[in-house]
């Protein structure tokens, strides 16, 4: 199990309703109000893609960077 949380870089504000997917499945999750989400990983350094409306899709390696 991995989790974070997904922060805006502009206002540092917690962004709510973010796709995250384990790159190359359909195995995915959303981050809540307060930006969390958890989702299941097998490898120990899963790629994760993060989508969300208006917003650039990226794709980040375990433990991710900002």
């Amino acid at each position: 199990m991995a989790s974070g949380v997904v922060i805006s870089k502009t206002d540092k504000d917690f962004v709510t309703g973010v796709t995250v997917l384990k790159k190359g499945t359909k195995n995915g999750t959303q981050t809540d109000f307060d930006g969390k989400f958890s989702i299941e990983v097998s490898n120990p350094n899963p790629i994760s893609v993060f989508s969300y409306v208006g917003m650039v899709t990226r794709g980040n390696k375990w433990p991710f960077q900002s």
